[in-house]
């Protein structure tokens, strides 16, 4: 027996350096892919050329240019032109009623489960005022078909020409507020939100009445003070110095939901063009934001929470959302989205709900 077991012991620890030096050498691999990574942030915006670049150019290749200045700058990143529509929704806001609240849900493409979740979310909770616009990126292949025609149905819409990445999703960002500020300026505040965030939005338009709120401008969010720029190569949000030139990044609210009043949006939408474009969104909103003739309020709000929801957490910010202790959770993924929203329509006060799953309400 006892010679049976160090048999197989050592056919057990004579394999050990080969599992040992394949994931050595799979860990460099992954290491050395990761640290010589491409950026896949491009503000050209010609979408053809970009998908026929097989390498992608530096963030800031003229290192001679102000970095800090986008005014008679010959930089390669900063804005000359607002970001061309693809489709646009003109009507959107052109509408008798006051537009209270603009919701600029950030999606990707084929996304269509969270969009259609949302837009169930607005109808059940049938506030006047209320108006989304979700801003995705083009499409090369066989989903523009598709989003064409849900566009010709909803309504809802904003496509530019801006590739689908994650560190494009500062270009979608810029894009919904050229779309605020040229279509929807009517609208009283301004939500930059996420496709796969529940917003409170009763509670959160009650929250934008105080009128201490109202008496200055402001940023309001989860709010981050003095961060400073990750500058090492395997940081998921490195920047370099060419990239951004300061240590720290100016305020700003953390980009899965922040409001802006309208004049605020109007004016920041004049600031993009004043700072080279980097690719993490809302630090560079805060940035340009930072760029105005005069001074933002940074409201920090507790009761917008930047976090992954799971389903452990499903009773308590199901409630929590509805009585406006908490205004906007962020979910882990369409299935938490659909649960936290079954929830929330389910036995929120003097519902009209009565589907078995948020899923299986017809759409509009």
């Amino acid at each position: 027996m006892k010679v049976r077991l160090r048999s197989t012991w050592w056919r057990i620890l004579s394999k050990l350096p080969l599992v040992v030096g394949t994931i050595a050498v799979y860990s460099f691999v992954a290491l050395f892919h990761f640290i010589t990574r491409p950026d896949d942030f491009q503000l050209t915006i010609d979408y053809k050329r970009q998908l026929a670049l097989s390498t992608r150019a530096p963030f800031f290749p003229n290192k001679t240019a102000d970095l800090r200045e986008c005014i008679n700058s010959t930089n390669p990143y900063c804005l000359k032109n607002n970001i061309s529509y693809t489709i646009v929704p003109k009507e959107l806001c052109a509408v008798k009623e006051p537009v209270r609240l603009l919701l600029a849900t950030t999606s990707r493409r084929n996304n269509w489960e969270q969009r259609d979740l949302q837009r169930k979310h607005d109808r059940l909770l049938a506030l006047p005022g209320l108006k989304r616009v979700f801003v995705i990126g083009v499409a090369n292949d066989s989903y523009q078909e598709d989003i064409n025609k849900e566009a010709a149905r909803y309504g809802d819409i904003l496509q530019g020409e801006v590739q689908e990445s994650y560190r494009n999703i500062v270009l979608k960002t810029i894009l919904g507020i050229q779309f605020f500020n040229r279509f929807c300026r009517n609208a009283a505040f301004y939500v930059k939100t996420d496709d796969d965030v529940v917003v409170s939005t009763k509670h959160l338009l009650t929250h934008l009445d105080n009128p201490q709120l109202k008496a200055s401008p402001f940023l309001m969010g989860k709010c981050v003070f003095d961060r400073s720029v990750h500058r090492t190569k395997l940081a998921r949000h490195f920047i370099s110095s060419e990239q951004f030139f300061d240590a720290t990044f100016p305020p700003f609210c953390e980009g899965s939901g922040y409001i802006m009043p309208s004049a605020v949006v109007q004016d920041l939408s004049h600031a993009l063009f004043t700072l080279p474009v980097f690719p993490i969104e809302d630090s560079f909103v805060g940035a340009a934001l930072s760029r105005l003739k005069y001074n933002i309020t940074v409201h920090h709000e507790p009761k917008i929470f930047a976090f992954d929801y799971y389903l452990s957490q499903h009773p308590q910010l199901c409630k929590q959302l509805q009585t406006g202790a908490v205004l906007t959770v962020h979910c882990a993924g369409s299935n938490y989205l659909d649960y936290l929203l079954d929830c929330f329509h389910q036995h929120r006060e003097n519902s009209t709900f009565i589907s078995e799953s948020f899923s299986l309400l017809p759409s509009i």
